[in-house]
């Protein structure tokens, strides 16, 4: 006994239509601009610069010192070579799960600080003190923590 009083109709499915390629928003690259990378890897001989969990391994991937947040960010300076190492997979993997650890070496940057990464010295593996990296590639020494003896 069916409570139903009309029949169901069957409709064929309809597909919903793809939008065409010049209306879709394009995502926004959020990532390293070319230049920047070739900086980067300028830097670091295209090997690993934290050497933390591997022997010098090549570095296949740059991290960013100070996160991106979700979604990228419009903070321009966050694309910039001084917020970026280049790192093997397993380093990378290394510094994202010890977090205080990497953010006492500089390979963190806290979001929590005001700090940009060319302000925040960083120890690097072919160093034994920690520098300061700039947006040009180059790198100095870090006077933070260093006493002048100039008598």
């Amino acid at each position: 006994m069916s409570l139903r009083r009309t029949p169901l109709k069957r409709t064929p499915m309809q597909r919903p239509r793809a939008k065409s390629p010049t209306t879709r928003k394009r995502q926004r690259d959020t990532g390293f601009p070319d230049a920047v990378k070739k900086l980067i890897h300028d830097r670091s001989g295209r090997r690993c610069e934290v050497r933390q969990a591997c022997h010098g391994d090549a570095a296949v991937q740059i991290h960013h010192r100070r996160p991106r947040g979700a979604g990228g960010s419009s903070l321009a300076w966050v694309n910039q070579a001084a917020n970026g190492l280049d790192v093997c997979s397993p380093c990378h993997t290394f510094i994202e799960s010890a977090r205080e650890y990497s953010e006492a070496h500089g390979w963190l940057v806290s979001m929590n600080k005001k700090l940009r990464p060319n302000e925040v010295p960083v120890l690097l593996v072919h160093d034994l003190e920690p520098l300061l990296l700039s947006d040009d590639g180059t790198w100095s020494r870090s006077t933070k923590g260093v006493t002048g003896n100039d008598e």
